[in-house]
């Protein structure tokens, strides 16, 4: 993922994940397919639910950009290309 070097010095920003491959790499094959089958199974159930993704078509990439450097929500800012074929001109 791309960070911007400046925003992220020069701002009270925290930067907060978990590397997944490191994991994979050290993990038995046979205890990664446990765990995956686990959180499927919990995201089935609803026992584990996503947060809710807002989708922009990209007529409003603009509001999407906007929303992205605001201030912080719930769930990931998605750009929706499915009506891309349809919508060949897209106007900033």
């Amino acid at each position: 993922m791309p960070l911007f070097a400046p925003r992220l010095i020069y701002s009270a920003v925290a930067v907060q994940g978990w590397y997944l491959l490191h994991w994979l790499e050290v993990t038995p094959l046979a205890d990664c397919g446990a765990i995956f089958a686990k959180v499927l199974d919990r995201l089935a159930s609803g026992a584990l639910r996503l947060p809710p993704a807002k989708r922009y078509r990209p007529q409003k990439i603009a509001d999407a950009l906007r929303d992205a450097d605001g201030t912080p929500r719930e769930g990931k800012l998605l750009l929706d290309l499915s009506s891309w074929a349809a919508d060949e001109r897209i106007v900033l």
